[in-house]
């Protein structure tokens, strides 16, 4: 008992050291989120420098009404099609909480025309994965952790208790 005590223990430890691995590399997926460019349209018309091969994400604003309708045009004038899933994404930020509302993929760099119904934000859909990831790697290393330093205590308990019933029977087979 004290020695499989001992191994849960180190094997805790180093479970440990896993969870708080994985703990920074998911706050460095959202760091990349945060840190990405974000283009708001003021009154849902504008132009925005978009990159080559590239995916965007539209949201509207906490304020904007549930339907907002977007058309976004190439830099030759075209309509792009837009796509929309049935789950939305949520980014609070700074000036406010903004919903998903569609996303496009954009060919060529150059500028963009977006044209719609209230104020919304683009920004790439690889920074908005990046939350997601960000936010499962956080969480996946909480429970790691918890798990993690349970296996210690349970480890270094069985340890202790092994030893003293060790020194118990060492004890009794001299008389």
């Amino acid at each position: 008992m004290k020695k499989a005590g001992v191994i849960l223990a180190v094997l805790g430890a180093v479970a440990l050291v896993g969870a708080v691995v994985l703990g920074l590399v998911g706050g460095s997926g959202l760091r990349a989120a945060i840190e990405a460019p974000k283009v708001t349209i003021e009154g849902g018309k504008g132009v925005v420098e978009l990159e080559e091969d590239t995916d965007y994400m539209i949201f509207r604003a906490q304020n904007a009404p549930e339907t907002v309708l977007c058309e976004v045009r190439s830099p030759g004038g075209e309509v792009l099609p837009q796509q929309t899933k049935g789950v939305t994404l949520n980014l609070e930020m700074e000036n406010g909480t903004w919903t998903s509302i569609g996303s496009f993929h954009a060919d060529e760099a150059g500028g963009y025309a977006v044209e719609c119904t209230d104020e919304v934000m683009v920004t790439t859909k690889s920074a908005t994965d990046a939350v997601g990831r960000g936010v499962g790697g956080i969480m996946g290393s909480v429970f790691a952790v918890m798990g993690a330093l349970f296996m210690i205590i349970i480890g270094l308990l069985m340890a202790v208790v092994g030893n003293h019933r060790d020194k118990q029977r060492r004890g009794q087979g001299g008389y």
